[in-house]
């Protein structure tokens, strides 16, 4: 699949729970990459407003509070500067969701859409009280979101892990519902690690562990981490991050 015929504008979208973790510095480098080399540009644009951070998160129990979020976001900016990715756009799902939410009633104006009251709000009994286990629980509202944010961002193509998959049907439903422009869209194998039984498992930010700040406070250089996850991460380390260069299966083995 040739993606380079136009400029990319690619985003990636970080959810603010914990650290950015090696998995994510691969995903940036892809996106990074393919919007430079196709003169494009790169968004990093941070998913901090999720009903889940204000409910309480599944697997801690626990809630976050503003304070804790705004931290995490500042560690992320820290993250990316460190690995000195250029990054062409900042910004903030819950800045932007007042504009979003009135564009979206515009959009939905004399329209009866059979999934309308599931996300004209976060706050809704049924959203609130719906299961954490999935990757979008709330899926209907913050898709819905992730649409118009992509627009307003421009952005063409959406490289995601493969695990978000089962979102782009219902992606791709609102898009075309609202006449807004669908962006191509690739998912890549998630980065997975090696245990000492040699079996795989994935590398998750709200699990720990293999965070970017760890190996910054083991006296890694970017560059060193970078060689390193391109071994991993790539069918030829010395080419560009780009989709055609990504391995089927990286593994991480530190």
């Amino acid at each position: 699949m040739n993606l380079s015929k136009r400029p990319s504008y690619t985003r990636f979208n970080p959810t603010t729970n914990g650290a950015l973790h090696v998995g994510h510095l691969y995903m940036i480098l892809v996106n990074e990459a393919e919007a430079h080399n196709n003169n494009g540009k790169f968004t990093v644009r941070f998913d901090d407003n999720q009903p889940a951070y204000r409910y309480g998160l599944s697997w801690t129990g626990e809630y976050l509070t503003e304070a804790q979020i705004s931290d995490i976001k500042s560690a992320m900016i820290e993250d990316i500067l460190w690995c000195d990715v250029p990054v062409d756009n900042w910004s903030s799902q819950e800045e932007r969701e007042p504009r979003v939410q009135k564009f979206m009633r515009f959009l939905n104006e004399g329209k009866d859409l059979p999934v309308k009251r599931c996300y004209t709000s976060q706050v809704n009994p049924e959203v609130r009280w719906m299961s954490f286990d999935a990757a979008y629980p709330y899926v209907p509202y913050l898709t819905a979101e992730k649409v118009l944010n992509d627009f307003l961002d421009g952005c063409n193509l959406i490289i995601r892990g493969e695990d978000l998959l089962d979102e782009w049907a219902l992606y791709h439903y609102f898009a075309d519902s609202w006449g807004l422009p669908i962006p191509r869209q690739a998912f890549l194998k998630r980065l997975v690690m090696k245990s000492v039984t040699e079996d795989l498992f994935d590398i998750r930010k709200t699990k720990g562990g293999h965070s970017i700040s760890s190996y910054r406070e083991k006296g890694w250089s970017p560059e060193r981490l970078k060689v390193m996850l391109a071994e991993a991460c790539l069918i030829d380390p010395n080419k560009p991050w780009l989709i055609e260069n990504c391995k089927t299966e990286p593994i991480w083995e530190i």
